[in-house]
């Protein structure tokens, strides 16, 4: 990482070689440096386009404009996409004026004013989260040795609301007295979490602990969680919403293609708060801030939201 100091005299630098080099000396994960690395290909095709050297300081409000139409209109590295969603755009916006604050931290020259005028709006992601009901149909299928490892792992996080980057390392040790002990990745932030009876049927399943460690990639078990759940019956179909490029694109698609390995953590915080757990205690475990944050995050239809209020005394 780069010392905190002005040692370049507040020169200015072409943004995405800054990048690069932030990279190269960042210790931050490699997940986080991916992201860098695509941001910094993306300035460098939108330098291109348009015959010019993005630099540290010279971005202006037309070129800021320029740029979040630039991104709107490229054609995705991902196959079978064939423009940005909203929060693709969002984030490379981000992680742009993320970058050029590092930039100025160690004393690069950089004009920052120019973003002041623009806003790259959040859009309601359509992620969804697994019932209970849901979960023990996953529990209950027959699978080959792979599938049920991903299954049972995807099944730890279900129950516990870590994320993937944790709830896919665990090993014995994290495990004491009921309770799963674990300080998370990406936070650095220690949480306690009392074990599902769930999580003690699938380490004595699998006959002990060996089974946690999951060695393949996060792209894999993407591929298999999804077939899990479209074997557990999770086909019903779901509406998608969302904005890519500059049209808003709706299709109907079956819940299991929307399963990920974010949907265990989500689930987990879903389920407990139907159960009736108080956000605060939820949050303790998620890491989220605000329960404005947290209320965003759970994801609650407006059917189970109706039922739910039905029960109230407002409306007997």
């Amino acid at each position: 990482m780069f010392a905190k100091i002005n040692i370049f005299g507040n020169k200015s630098i072409r943004l995405s070689v800054f990048i690069r080099q932030y990279c190269n000396n960042s210790k931050r994960s490699q997940t986080t440096i991916r992201y860098y690395r695509r941001l910094a290909r993306m300035i460098e095709a939108f330098e291109k386009h348009l015959a010019i050297e993005v630099t540290t300081d010279n971005l202006t409000e037309k070129m800021i404009e320029d740029y979040l139409h630039f991104i709107r209109s490229y054609m995705p590295e991902k196959k079978g996409h064939t423009a940005y969603r909203q929060s693709t755009v969002r984030n490379f916006y981000q992680k742009t004026i993320s970058a050029l604050h590092k930039a100025q931290r160690v004393g690069y020259k950089v004009n920052l004013e120019p973003f002041s005028e623009f806003k790259v709006s959040a859009e309601d992601s359509c992620s969804v989260y697994l019932t209970l009901q849901e979960l023990e149909q996953i529990e209950m299928i027959s699978l080959n040795k792979e599938a049920a490892q991903v299954r049972d792992i995807f099944l730890i996080g279900c129950f516990t609301a870590l994320r993937y980057s944790d709830y896919s390392k665990l090993s014995e040790d994290n495990f004491c007295d009921g309770m799963l002990h674990i300080k998370t990745r990406k936070t650095g932030v220690s949480v306690t979490i009392p074990v599902h009876p769930v999580i003690n049927r699938v380490i004595e399943r699998n006959g002990g602990h060996g089974f946690l460690k999951y060695r393949n990639s996060q792209q894999n078990f993407n591929k298999v969680i999804k077939n899990v759940c479209k074997r557990a019956g999770i086909t019903q179909k779901v509406l998608v919403e969302r904005t890519e490029g500059f049209k808003v694109v709706r299709k109907l698609v079956s819940k299991y293609q929307l399963v990920s390995t974010h949907t265990a953590r989500r689930s987990g915080a879903t389920n407990m708060y139907l159960a009736g757990i108080p956000p605060f205690r939820i949050m303790l475990i998620t890491g989220h801030k605000t329960e404005s944050a947290f209320y965003r995050y759970i994801r609650i239809q407006k059917e189970e939201n109706a039922k739910d209020l039905q029960n109230h005394p407002f409306f007997k």
